[in-house]
């Protein structure tokens, strides 16, 4: 007996039947593979877009590829699923769009990519920190307004315990997950502080830091338009300190590379201070963010984010003035 279905792979099992018998066969038809393909283009030329990167995840997995020079991408073979299948290309917005595969089917999705024209500048900013008796290995930020396909984001955090801890990686909700690489960081005393940032990250809602240990954490991420898709990080420095009177600082930069460039900088220090007098060297228009701070017993520690654009190539710091004398750090990075 042959069992058949259209787009399902058929089976001949032997069945035998007595006189006068009656047999149950419950065959299993497994589905026939199928394939994702389309052709990623710009949205007004209609030209393609080769060695554009194509990525795949989904429910079986799936393996990503790039674009021809005709822009043209296969994705195959591919299992019965659901598929969220996700271009990005420099100097385009990502996009993601979920394809649904069926036994042996093999649907197209073209991509039409919208050049990524939004000036460099900060679309919005969410932190969190911890509290408790000891603190964490994992700190969560959410906000409740998608982060721009294709915007650069970048986390500042600060850490305080004994022994110093560091960060060991960063996931977050996108699909796929964005890769964030490491800017720069400062560990001092109990104190660190690192700046992370995801280029051409994917929409997200959530971002996990996870540490080397257990301590307290305040975190911030900037959601940044208009940056490089590739290699956004210019210049970086880095200081810690603890002085009277106190004020710290980030460190100066090398010189930017280019003039037109979003400055972050960051304050970080222990215990319950107020940071007050935040100014750039040079500073065209400052922008601070809220002060996230961790309230975990004996630990306390705060960090502080503000950024600006500059229209020219120069050295970059920031600084400002604590209201008690307390160990501090300070991080600043430039991105294009």
């Amino acid at each position: 007996v042959t069992f058949a279905a259209n787009q399902y792979g058929s089976q001949s099992p032997n069945v035998s039947v007595s006189p006068g018998g009656t047999t149950t066969e419950s065959p299993v038809l497994v589905p026939n593979t199928g394939s994702i393909s389309g052709v990623v283009s710009d949205s007004v030329s209609g030209n393609p877009i080769s060695s554009a990167s194509v990525s795949c995840t989904g429910t079986p997995t799936c393996t990503g590829t790039t674009t021809g020079s005709d822009g043209s991408y296969l994705l195959s073979p591919l299992n019965e699923g659901n598929y969220s299948v996700t271009v990005s290309a420099t100097g385009y917005k990502s996009q993601t769009k979920v394809v649904v595969v069926g036994p042996g089917g093999t649907p197209t999705q073209p991509f039409l990519m919208v050049v990524n024209t939004a000036s460099l500048g900060l679309a919005q900013s969410f932190g969190s920190a911890n509290s408790g008796s000891t603190g964490g290995t994992t700190l969560t930020a959410t906000t409740t307004t998608q982060t721009g396909s294709g915007d650069l984001l970048v986390l500042t955090i600060k850490t305080r315990s004994t022994p110093t801890v560091t960060v060991t990686g960063i996931t977050d909700n996108a699909l796929p997950a964005n890769t964030w690489t490491k800017a720069t960081g400062v560990v001092s005393g109990q104190a660190d502080e690192e700046i992370w940032y995801a280029p051409n990250a994917g929409s997200v809602t959530s971002v996990t830091v996870t540490v080397s240990g257990t301590t307290s954490m305040a975190m911030t991420i900037a959601d940044v338009t208009g940056a490089s898709a590739t290699t956004p990080r210019d210049q970086f420095a880095t200081i810690s300190g603890s002085v009277v009177p106190p004020q710290p600082s980030t460190g100066v930069t090398a010189a930017t590379t280019q003039s037109n460039e979003i400055v972050i900088g960051d304050i970080g220090w222990n215990n319950t201070a107020t940071l007050s007098g935040l100014t750039f060297n040079p500073q065209t228009t400052i922008n601070l963010l809220p002060t996230q701070s961790s309230s975990v017993t004996s630990l306390k520690t705060s960090e502080q984010m503000a950024w600006q654009v500059v229209s020219t190539t120069h050295t970059q710091t920031l600084a400002g003035t604590l209201s008690g004398s307390f160990a501090w750090t300070g991080a600043i990075a430039t991105f294009h």
